[in-house]
């Protein structure tokens, strides 16, 4: 993977998380929560962009089927948003801490926290309603639903303690399509979608 690229990728979709932000600046302290995990190494907002690859993925997904990528930057903000929320609610469900930004911090606040980034995630989605047709629109929104619905049966299949404690692989490969793996794929199918209408690329089988 070309440094060079990934730096300007990074920057990209860095400068559309800070746009969608922007109209909440005003509130410096929720901001600075709510950005605080995004830096966090992996994240699109951390220091070291050699190893923020995955937050990319929707965009060398697009680029990789047609040669453009800047109409998905909306959605790989969206889903910045949205893994970030869903770290959030899994740290308090585990009774952990994400490490940045977030120690002293109430369960409540960091409740609202995630709530708020799960709205930013649709706002962040509806800057794309004017690159793509309402129908491609609809489709992405509907994916983008689906997926992290999926991932959060799951999770609560895994709160319940109704998983085996003795995973075999078949079981194992099952678990993980539902959770982890089931965002990688929603980053991959709505990149796919966004840049094609063609059946055989966008319909996973």
């Amino acid at each position: 993977m070309d440094r060079g690229d990934l730096v300007i990728k990074s920057i990209a979709l860095n400068k559309e998380l800070e746009a969608i932000l922007a109209p909440y600046s005003n509130d410096t302290e929720l901001v600075s929560h709510i950005r605080a995990p995004l830096a966090v190494e992996g994240r699109v907002l951390g220091t070291s962009s050699d190893n923020n690859h995955w937050p990319l993925l929707p965009l060398y997904v697009a680029q990789s089927i047609n040669g453009e990528w800047t109409h998905t930057l909306p959605f790989a903000a969206a889903i910045q948003f949205m893994l970030t929320a869903a770290d959030v609610f899994d740290d308090l469900e585990d009774d952990d801490h994400i490490p940045t930004g977030f120690t002293g911090l109430s369960k409540s606040i960091r409740m609202n926290i995630g709530s708020t980034m799960i709205l930013l995630a649709y706002a962040a989605f509806a800057r794309m309603n004017n690159l793509v047709s309402n129908q491609i629109f609809h489709s992405a929104l509907e994916i983008l639903t689906r997926y992290f619905i999926q991932s959060s049966i799951g999770q609560h299949q895994d709160l319940c303690g109704s998983l085996s404690s003795c995973f075999d692989e078949t079981a194992y490969i099952s678990h993980i399509q539902k959770t982890s793996a089931s965002q990688i794929q929603c980053a991959c199918h709505i990149g796919a979608v966004l840049s094609t209408n063609d059946p055989g690329v966008t319909c996973p089988q």
